[in-house]
C-alpha cells in the first residue's frame, strides 16, 4: 500500500488531530484511499506533480498546488 495516517476528530478531552496531513512518500502517489466516518470509503486518483490536494467526502480531488 504506502504511507498511512489516522485522523481523530476528538479522541480525548479538548483533543483533535489536524485536518491537514503531511505525507512523506518515496514515490509520487497515484491514488488516495480514504475511509470516512460511517465506514464510507473513496478511492481517488492523484494528478502527477500534485503537491497539495483537498479531497471531499464524495472523493472529488481538488489540486491546491
Amino acid at each position: 500500500m504506502g504511507a498511512a495516517r489516522e485522523i481523530h476528530g476528538g479522541s480525548g478531552y479538548w483533543s483533535q488531530d489536524s485536518a491537514v496531513q503531511v505525507m512523506g512518500c518515496p514515490e509520487m502517489p497515484t491514488q488516495i484511499w480514504i475511509r470516512w466516518p460511517g465506514a464510507k470509503t473513496t478511492t481517488s486518483g492523484v494528478s502527477p506533480g500534485s503537491r497539495e490536494i483537498t479531497v471531499d467526502s464524495d472523493g472529488k480531488v481538488t489540486v491546491n498546488r
